[in-house]
């Protein structure tokens, strides 16, 4: 879980407009979706209260992350796959291709099936 600190604009009568002000600090669980109504669905953040623990649905504008780690859920290119040891070579010889063949040309099925084939996954 990532800290945020949880704010909303206020208005202020010294400057005769809204500011925004941090109201508490929080950790941050998930981004999930508010239904509002029949066909309205609004996009949400869920957070607990490190004061209390109380846990608050706040709109996503009113957080902000005040650290930069890493998320806890690994990024796509972050996480080990057979298919990131994958060549194109492997896919050309797969496919019994001369190596001058553009794998671009392929059919996105027969791109998909070499990959299976190479890694011996799939059918």
């Amino acid at each position: 879980m990532r800290k945020v600190i949880v704010s909303e604009e206020k208005w202020c009568n010294e400057h005769k407009r809204l500011e925004r002000v941090d109201l508490y600090e929080a950790l941050f669980h998930q981004f999930g979706t508010d239904e509002c109504g029949e066909n309205v669905a609004a996009t949400v953040a869920i957070v607990e209260r490190i004061d209390n623990g109380q846990v608050e649905v706040v709109f996503p504008g009113n957080i902000r992350f005040v650290d930069r780690e890493e998320s806890s859920v690994p990024a796509v290119g972050k996480t080990h796959s057979p298919l990131s040891e994958l060549m194109i070579s492997d896919i050309v010889y797969r496919l019994g291709l001369h190596p001058s063949v553009k794998v671009l040309s392929l059919s996105l099925i027969q791109f998909a099936r070499a990959i299976e084939a190479a890694h011996g996954i799939g059918e």
